[in-house]
């Protein structure tokens, strides 16, 4: 398997991570990996505790575990994705379940992504540096957009005073040919 090579400081910022697990260990083990390749980690233990964090903190993309007590994965999700601030946030879904039924359930609730457990670091690792680059050509692509929106309403509005001239220049040539017909 091919190694896979961190951006420098200079390619990009640092991406940030929330782990969402009800289990210590896997947290640890997440967050320990994770920052070994160069990300922030925050990580909380339960859906509300997640949703709490986001009210306050959006992170680059979401590690979601699917079985918790109190609100599973995909209710997390459903909050996630019923939120302006995080609609657009990318998620992987991270469960021991592998069953096709629960991967179609996680991506119609819209996650991103989905990974099953134990988890294949460097599978993970590819595929959080590809919803982040998603993201990212998503937001130049925005960013584009409106750049381009602006341009095409100044043209729109020198258009219109280019057109409100022609007017003007048409209505001084017509009262000029009018007077130069009136005279003897």
């Amino acid at each position: 398997m091919t190694a896979f090579t961190p951006p420098t400081a200079a390619e990009a910022k640092v991406a940030s991570i929330l782990v969402v697990d009800d289990m210590e260990a896997n947290r640890a083990v997440l967050a320990r990996r994770l920052e070994k390749y160069g990300y922030s980690v925050i990580s909380v233990d339960s859906g509300p505790a997640a949703l709490a964090r986001l009210a306050h903190t959006v992170p680059d993309i979401i590690l979601l575990d699917y079985m918790m007590p109190q609100m599973n994965g995909i209710e997390v999700l459903h909050e996630l994705r019923a939120k302006h601030e995080t609609r657009e946030v990318p998620v992987i879904m991270v469960t021991a379940r592998a069953e096709g039924e629960a991967t179609i359930e996680a991506l119609e609730a819209g996650a991103d992504d989905y990974v099953t457990k134990p988890i294949d670091f460097d599978v993970l690792r590819a595929r959080i540096e590809t919803q982040l680059a998603k993201r990212k050509d998503a937001s130049q692509l925005k960013r584009a957009n409106a750049a381009l929106d602006e341009r095409v309403t100044l043209r729109a509005m020198a258009l219109a005073d280019l057109e409100d001239e022609l007017k003007q220049e048409i209505r001084l040539r017509q009262d000029l040919e009018r007077q130069l017909s009136a005279m003897p």
